[in-house]
């Protein structure tokens, strides 16, 4: 069975050969690993290459973008070029187990699976932690976990059937340079027929890299200012998906918890005018969905604030929350 291990890469100098070295080392030797540079503007290509010459691994594709196209771009070049029954994705600052594909496999032969997924650390500079997930073969319940943010909805933890991707010609929403593995994984979610999981921590999630748009030491408010506009087209791309489409009462509720997810983050991030002229996308959300919602205290209070129409009150409330977080830096 061959696995397309399919790497999105972007200023990654840092980590990139431990990321590759550890797909190259894999115990399973039947794959293709498709790497896919954005066009990085430090010396990751010059390591890179380091690398690749000396493996000297057939293996290995490197496809270089001629333009900077984007995160979710960068992924679909590296979805159109495999050729694997399943595929996986590895991202550049991070890396995996010596067995990881192997115990996938074996997981997804076993239990005939359209998804396998694993569980994963977070890696800090001075420790890890382990994050268990815990299992819901259930497909409908598997796919309202996708989208209420319950369970980590990116694609590098997670073996994909690849006849599934190509049947439904599946791929990252372009230009959704922020949750672009979501904006892909739903639709996943919802085709596949059954779910596996590995329940060993096989995948690392680098938390170091300050590149990162999910890194820690990102300023939040940047990225959701950044970002908004793209924020609202994963949404607004899932609301016209399911909108055509019969889906049990579990995942339209968590659909809602994501919708009040994106509406809280831009409000208390200072766009109120990105959301108001996407209005329609937050319409249906009620009182008894905010207080359901598993978002912070403050998020709430935006989004409520929101529903009475008290405009003032979101400026107010974000400007204090931001210089509360400017504080606690200090």
């Amino acid at each position: 069975m061959l696995v397309s291990v399919i790497i999105p890469v972007y200023n990654a100098e840092s980590y990139i050969a431990r990321c590759v070295t550890s797909v190259l080392d894999q115990s399973y030797a039947n794959l293709e690993v498709i790497l896919v540079d954005d066009c990085s503007t430090d010396s990751t290509l010059s390591v890179l290459h380091s690398v690749l010459d000396e493996r000297n691994d057939s293996r290995v594709r490197l496809i270089c973008h001629e333009c900077n196209q984007g995160s979710a771009a960068t992924r679909t070049t590296g979805i159109k070029a495999a050729h694997g029954d399943y595929m996986v994705h590895v991202d550049s600052d991070d890396w995996i187990d010596h067995d990881f594909v192997a115990k996938m496999v074996n997981k997804a032969i076993a239990s005939n699976a359209d998804i396998v997924v694993c569980e994963y650390c977070y890696e800090y500079t001075c420790h890890s932690e382990r994050c268990h997930i815990s299992e819901s073969t259930d497909n409908n319940v598997f796919l309202a976990r996708v989208l209420s943010g319950d369970l980590h909805a990116s694609l590098w933890n997670k073996l994909i059937r690849s006849s599934i991707i190509f049947k439904y010609n599946l791929s990252p929403l372009p230009g959704a340079n922020i949750l672009d593995d979501k904006s892909m994984l739903y639709k996943v979610a919802y085709y596949a027929n059954s779910i596996a999981y590995v329940n060993e921590p096989l995948y690392h999630y680098n938390r170091c890299n300050a590149a990162s748009y999910t890194s820690d030491s990102q300023n939040l408010h940047e990225t959701v200012l950044k970002n908004a506009e793209s924020y609202l087209h994963v949404l607004a791309d899932m609301s016209q998906f399911f909108s055509v489409r019969s889906v049990p009462p579990v995942v339209l509720r968590a659909l809602v918890q994501f919708r009040i997810f994106i509406l809280s983050m831009i409000l208390v991030n200072g766009s109120i005018a990105i959301v108001k002229s996407r209005k329609e996308l937050f319409c249906g959300i009620g009182w008894k969905d905010v207080l359901a919602s598993s978002v912070a205290v403050h998020y709430k209070m935006a989004v409520m604030l929101y529903l009475c129409k008290m405009w003032p009150a979101i400026g107010l409330l974000s400007s204090a929350i931001r210089h509360i977080k400017k504080i606690r830096s200090i």
